[in-house]
């Protein structure tokens, strides 16, 4: 029988070792105008002053298969778009650059790669902070008016927001992350790949992969997909509270991966119907039900509607884990109805010792004050999704109209233009799905972050005011630790002001500590909140550019109104709350519906 299932293995090559670079242009004006740019490799520092001799440089034949690195490639590489050779591809990734090839001469190839995608996408600044090279404040010049800056001399030169030292210090805080980056992962047994998660899972093959694993037939995939949801993000309270605590959990992801039980891939049944309570009840996997949910202050079970999650009451048909099916039960939901179910006859704890083995390394760095701390974090939480991704996995391929015409595939492509410059656009998938998915894997990881959040949410629901994947407001004590899984406290006593999924500030004393808005700029987030409006200038990327006609990386102006947000819960009118605050009950599902 394994005969007919593809096998998830561990990878037995050596890892390879890339040369790497890092590279960086700057620009000015609503149009990106390029006033400089810089590459870094080597310990060898240049500033190229004209576009086309950055790009000629990079692509020097003695630079062949460096992997050349920016810190937000999209950005960069639209600026010196019209200046590349006709002989290169772009791949998107959710519609931003994941990397480009250039292959300027016959079997000669040169990568351009975002080192956003190897940290976080967490800013260069914190970057430099981390690895103890602080990033130069911005030259003024370079900025819109009515922006200030630091002011700032150089050591090198003396000289007042020196552009050369600038470009130096950013060029060679990418690339010495990068360096950073791979030498760890080379030290741990594991390849550098474009993305965190890629890499995270070729060193979980190459290294903690001590058992073969079927993959999952597509059926399967598919079905275990729709109990797949994301992190639970909840106002549970509106408006201003007072004498807050905020507690973040310890490593939620890399937590629920060692310590729990998988549904075993290699023993599962199903999709079938005409199953009972009792496989639900005995073992892991996940079934489609309805279910009679009774009204509570806080659902066990997430319910997508119109792209959003939300946590309902009322008799409701979907996927779930088991897991969380349980949990239901136990607060007092009823299945009415089975519809069919996967699930595994034996369980499997595949992650104990890559979870292990980095999270005592990641202790070690932070008590030495190791940059490479950061690394571990992020390795730590970015294995789990690779599991879940889709074949497509958002992929996307440019190629100039030239190299399209040479191109003995052209069924499905159409064509955008990119500063005059035509380009065939073809959505990307796998030949294959990827041996690692396993979308069962995927769903109960997240289902099982969802319960630890909703287990320290019960032990006193009436004190929560918000929460979000990882963390709870609440006026309640928790009681905390330093291990995986245990809160930490990182707020006291505050008062906090939520606004809605996503969108807070925190006082103390009269003081805005914190503030935090998806998708708004850190400088604008107190104007938003307050003002309940914010304009600022978004670089635009590709795809978005085409649409409005306009360069890729160009500037325009952004605003977004405070009322904007979705609302999650049912939230009580005014005459029957307290009058700081709005508090608020789960949707029925025919409230949400009708909503």
């Amino acid at each position: 029988m394994a005969d007919k299932y593809e096998i998830l293995k561990p990878l037995t090559k050596e890892p390879k070792v890339f040369t790497v670079g890092s590279f960086d242009t700057e620009t000015t004006g609503l149009d990106a105008e390029y006033v400089s740019g810089a590459t870094y490799i080597n310990g060898v520092f240049n500033e190229f002053k004209n576009p086309k001799k950055l790009v000629d440089y990079m692509l020097l034949p003695r630079f062949e298969n460096v992997r050349w690195y920016a810190h937000n490639l999209t950005y960069d590489l639209g600026v010196l778009l019209e200046y590349l050779p006709k002989s290169h591809d772009i791949t998107l990734l959710n519609g931003q650059v994941l990397n480009a090839r250039f292959y300027p001469a016959k079997k000669r190839k040169h990568y351009f790669n975002d080192s956003l995608r190897l940290s976080a996408n967490i800013s260069l600044a914190r970057i430099g902070n981390a690895i103890n090279l602080p990033k130069l404040p911005t030259p003024s010049f370079l900025l819109p008016d009515g922006i200030e800056t630091e002011k700032w001399i150089c050591e090198r030169h003396n000289k007042i927001e020196c552009l050369e030292c600038y470009l130096s210090r950013d060029v060679e805080i990418v690339y010495s992350y990068i360096e950073l980056f791979q030498n760890e992962i080379n030290r741990l047994g594991g390849e550098l790949k474009n993305t965190l998660a890629s890499t995270a899972m070729d060193l979980f093959r190459r290294k903690f992969l001590n058992e073969e694993y079927f993959k999952p037939f597509a059926a399967r995939q598919e079905f275990a997909r729709a109990a797949y949801y994301g992190g639970r993000v909840e106002p549970l309270v509106l408006g201003f509270s007072e004498n807050i605590n905020v507690y973040d959990i310890n490593s939620l992801y890399p937590y629920v991966m060692k310590n729990f039980e998988y549904p075993h891939p290699n023993f599962l049944i199903g999709v079938v119907g005409n199953t009972t309570l009792k496989e639900i009840m005995e073992f892991e996997g996940v079934s489609e039900v309805t279910i009679e949910i009774p009204k509570m202050s806080i659902p066990v079970l997430p319910f997508r509607h119109n792209s959003h999650l939300y946590f309902v009451t009322g008799v409701v048909h979907g996927i779930w884990t088991h897991i969380e099916l349980r949990k239901a039960i136990e607060l007092g939901a009823k299945i009415k109805i089975i519809h069919n179910s996967l699930y595994s006859t034996k369980t499997c704890r595949p992650f104990i010792n890559y979870v292990d083995t980095l999270y005592n390394l990641r202790l070690d760095y932070k008590t030495q004050n190791d940059p490479r701390e950061h690394v571990i974090k992020i390795l730590l939480n970015s294995l789990y999704g690779k599991f879940g991704q889709r074949d497509d996995a958002g992929l996307e391929k440019l190629l100039p109209l030239d190299v399209y015409e040479n191109d003995d595939n052209k069924a499905g492509y159409d064509f955008v233009t990119l500063n005059d410059i035509v380009y065939a656009r073809k959505s990307v998938s796998f030949k294959e799905s990827p041996i690692y998915q396993n979308t069962l894997f995927a769903s109960y990881i997240t289902a099982y972050a969802r319960l630890v959040l909703l287990d320290y949410m019960l032990e006193n629901p009436d004190a929560v005011i918000y929460c979000d994947t990882d963390s709870i407001f609440t006026k309640e004590k928790l009681q905390t630790g330093k291990g995986l899984g245990e809160m930490k406290l990182e707020y006291e006593g505050i008062d906090v002001e939520v606004f809605g999924c996503k969108a807070y500030q925190m006082f103390k004393d009269d003081t805005i500590i914190a503030t935090k808005v998806r998708g708004i700029p850190l400088v604008e987030q107190i104007k938003y909140l307050n003002s309940h409006e914010a304009t600022y200038l978004k670089s635009l990327g590709f795809l978005e550019a085409n649409k409005r006609g306009l360069k890729p990386s160009s500037w325009v102006e952004i605003t977004k109104h405070l009322n904007e947000l979705i609302p999650k819960r049912f939230y009580l009118t005014s005459s029957e709350v307290h009058q700081l605050n709005q508090h608020s009950r789960a949707f029925s599902l025919e409230e949400l519906l009708a909503h």
